[in-house]
């Protein structure tokens, strides 16, 4: 996973502060140069009147110099020297829709977005900005719950991927054997099982799945997870049984995993604008951050290009 630009959009909440903390930690790891960007989304979208339109711009001008001096408060708790950094301000009606274009004609490699904004609620309601952006964005975006704290302090011991066989999974398996490679760190291959409902059942089931299903998809998880394991990255496989979202979740909760990294499974058009459920529940609900991948129109075969080093 390459970066040479990221992209930090911040409303200057307790969450925005969170998600600076990681931009800055990926910016210096990969020298990458950091974009700061705040946008100022209009009241109104169209002035009645040429007075309203002066009096628009009076205010933009005035919350104008209101995020010049909060970035510069933000800046002044973090040290920035040796990282190239660039302060922009938008103004549109759609803070989503303005921080995807700038990251599209500043081709931004990575976002880096709190979950939970001023427009947000909490922990299970995704923020409709940070949903929106991970979305429709055409890079990758990490999304990060509210920590309330600033720090730079981070690493990337663990990494969470959820894996499907799709060719969606197998490009995210690519970008966590990178973020792996880069950070030192593991990964923790996992595949989500249902059991077998009993129809007619007036109260739930014990989570029993058939012996023979649970081995086919053990030995085809392991199969995958050899086949990418290298000497610099360890790749364990861990099947797991219950709903899905909540399944993986919970298993990085429990690892105690710094990130989980998984598809969009959006595609192209209209698709694009498609968050899949699963991601969106993982997003809305994850202890910690995720890396939500878009999709990779390429073959679904991890072990040949996982990096472009091979093994």
């Amino acid at each position: 996973m390459q970066l040479r630009r990221i992209l930090m959009p911040t409303d200057f909440s307790t969450s925005a502060d969170a998600a600076l903390g990681e931009a800055l930690f990926f910016a210096r790891r990969s020298r990458a140069e950091l974009h700061l960007l705040h946008v100022i989304e209009w009241l109104q979208p169209r002035p009645s009147s040429e007075m309203d339109l002066i009096e628009m711009d009076e205010v933009f001008e005035r919350l104008g110099e209101v995020a010049a001096a909060e970035t510069r408060r933000l800046l002044e708790r973090v040290p920035t020297k040796q990282l190239e950094i660039r302060e922009s301000l938008r103004r549109g009606i759609s803070a989503a829709a303005e921080i995807v274009a700038y990251a599209e004609a500043e081709s931004i490699d990575l976002i880096v977005i709190g979950t939970h904004g001023r427009r947000g609620v909490r922990r299970f309601l995704l923020g409709s900005v940070a949903e929106e952006v991970a979305r429709t964005a055409a890079c990758p975006v990490l999304t990060l719950p509210e920590r309330g704290d600033l720090t730079e302090d981070l690493e990337i011991e663990r990494i969470v991927v959820p894996f499907d066989y799709s060719d969606d999974a197998c490009a995210s398996l690519r970008t966590a054997i990178s973020l792996a490679r880069s950070f030192n760190g593991r990964i923790d291959l996992v595949h989500a099982i249902l059991p077998p409902t009993v129809a007619g059942a007036s109260v739930p089931m014990p989570a029993v799945v058939p012996t023979t299903l649970a081995r086919t998809q053990e030995l085809a998880l392991q199969k995958v997870a050899s086949e990418v394991t290298t000497p610099e990255v360890t790749v364990d496989a861990h099947l797991l049984v219950g709903p899905v979202p909540s399944s993986i979740t919970s298993y990085a909760e429990e690892v105690q995993a710094n990130l989980i990294v998984m598809a969009s499974h959006g595609l192209s058009g209209y698709h694009r604008f498609l968050l899949g459920s699963v991601t969106e529940r993982v997003v809305r609900s994850a202890s910690c951050p995720v890396l939500v991948c878009r999709p990779h129109l390429e073959s679904g075969k991890v072990a040949d290009g996982n990096t472009g080093q091979g093994r």
